[in-house]
C-alpha cells in the first residue's frame, strides 16, 4: 500500500500491452474470415478474446515479491496490465460498459497507438 507503480519505469511496456492488445484484437478479427460469431457459454467471440487477455495476466505474489517487481521490473503487476482493455474501443462494446461504471474510462481519456 506504500508504493505506487513508477510510470517512467513502466511506459515503454505499457504503451507496448496498448498496441498489442490492438493488434491481437485486428489479428483475431481476420482470422474469423467472415464466419458468423458463434456465442459459447453465453459469451460472444470478442468477449471470450477480453477474457482470455485478461486471464493471461493473473498471478500471484508474496508481498516481498510484489514490492521488489514494482520497484525494479519494467513491466506492471498483471492486475494492472490487464486494465489495458480499458483503452481499446471494443471492450466497451463487447461488456457494454457504461460511464458509471468504475472501470470506465472516457473516450479522450482513452490512450491511442496508431
Amino acid at each position: 500500500p506504500d508504493l505506487s507503480i513508477n510510470g517512467k519505469l513502466n511506459l515503454g511496456e505499457n504503451i507496448a500491452d496498448v498496441a498489442g492488445l490492438a493488434t491481437a484484437l485486428d489479428a483475431y478479427r481476420l482470422s474469423q474470415q467472415g464466419k458468423p460469431a458463434q456465442t459459447l457459454e453465453g459469451f460472444t467471440p470478442e468477449q471470450r478474446f477480453f477474457l482470455g487477455f485478461a486471464q493471461a495476466w493473473r498471478g500471484k505474489y508474496r508481498d516481498a515479491a510484489m514490492r521488489n517487481a514494482v520497484l525494479t521490473d519494467v513491466h506492471s503487476p498483471g492486475r494492472y496490465r490487464a486494465m489495458t482493455v480499458r483503452n481499446i474501443d471494443a471492450w466497451y462494446d463487447a461488456f457494454a460498459v457504461k460511464p458509471e461504471q468504475a472501470m470506465y474510462l472516457a473516450p479522450d481519456k482513452r490512450v491511442k497507438v496508431w
